[in-house]
């Protein structure tokens, strides 16, 4: 790098120029470009001087779209990541705000997603399926889209019960890890709250202690006063 940066030190004391014999093709119009914005050497073009004009023209209109289009596509990407950002921000500002629920006992999770023992799931509507805390009591409420009413009267069940054994852990990767035990007169079961970081997204797995009939709830937890559930009758 020394070496040539004394080459350039000198040609700028002392500019030369140099002769190109293909004066129309596009790769030499490009380097003579860049020795012109040098300034210390001169390109010399032979040829059609009508074509070499030209063909100068057709390459000076190329690069200006070369340029264009690299200015958008940088744009395009900063865009990109700009609202890829704004997303992440967003999600975490809401992972912050279910942590607090946790902290506060005080907390719906809104189920998208139920699952059930053997992997059989089903698609479900978040404002009638849920589990949910508010101080020391808890309600659990399964609702299906059918004809029947069910035990709430909306297609399922619904039981509520006390909250005890309540315990709240952060691993070092941040992820949140919510239990509680919920005793109530049609449910004694372990629930088990998790929440990735970054996201307040989680799964709720509720197990029976008297049977191995294992639930999991998968949605999205919010604050109660910030949750529409609708609460069918509790058992």
């Amino acid at each position: 790098m020394h070496m040539f940066q004394n080459l350039i030190d000198k040609l700028k004391a002392h500019p030369r120029k140099i002769v190109f014999t293909e004066g129309t093709d596009p790769r030499i119009l490009e380097a003579s470009a860049r020795l012109l914005s040098g300034t210390f050497l001169t390109p010399i073009l032979l040829g059609n001087e009508d074509e070499v004009r030209a063909a100068a023209e057709a390459a000076r209109k190329r690069a200006e779209e070369e340029k264009k289009r690299a200015a958008e596509k940088a744009a395009k990407k900063a865009e990109k990541e700009a609202k890829k950002a704004a997303e992440a921000a967003e999600q975490m500002a809401l992972f912050e705000q279910g942590v607090q629920a946790l902290k506060e006992k005080d907390f719906v999770l809104e189920a998208e997603r139920v699952e059930f023992k053997r992997g059989q799931f089903v698609y479900v509507t978040p404002s009638t399926n849920f589990v949910s805390m508010k101080g020391d009591r808890a309600t659990i409420q399964l609702a299906f889209n059918t004809a029947a009413a069910g035990p709430n009267g909306i297609g399922g069940i619904t039981v509520d019960g006390s909250a005890s054994n309540i315990e709240m852990k952060t691993d070092k990767k941040g992820n949140v890890t919510f239990s509680m035990m919920v005793q109530g007169v049609a449910v004694s079961a372990n629930v088990t709250i998790r929440m990735v970081k970054g996201t307040n997204k989680c799964t709720a797995t509720v197990s029976p202690n008297f049977n191995s009939n294992r639930i999991s709830f998968t949605g999205y937890l919010y604050p109660s006063d910030q949750s529409n559930v609708f609460k069918g009758r509790a058992i």
